[in-house]
């Protein structure tokens, strides 16, 4: 079965935070990250209509990488992998390589 999200909804992977240690050896735990965090879209909605009739289109595509809020979208478990359903609009940026 294949999750198809709906309006300017777009799935995303969260990229693993690289574990971060002081000067002095102490290992920092994943919380105390400060920076945003990064994802690989997997999957885009078809957009969003707006009042007077036109659509919005998200400008991401599947295999972008995104900067995304600290706090952005919402966890769901799709089988046995971990996802993340993030609207459009919470997408900070788009890191290009």
């Amino acid at each position: 079965m294949k999750l198809k999200p709906l309006h300017d909804n777009i799935f995303v992977e969260k990229d693993k935070a690289a574990e971060q240690t002081t000067p002095g050896g102490i290992v920092l735990p994943e919380n105390q990250n400060q920076i945003p965090d990064t994802a690989t879209v997997l999957a885009v909605g078809e957009g969003r209509v707006l009042a007077d009739g036109t659509k919005v289109v998200p400008t991401v595509k599947e295999g972008d990488t995104v900067l995304l809020g600290r706090f952005a979208g919402i966890e769901v478990n799709w089988g046995l992998e971990k996802r993340t359903v993030v609207p459009w609009s919470d997408v900070l940026g788009v890191v290009e390589k």
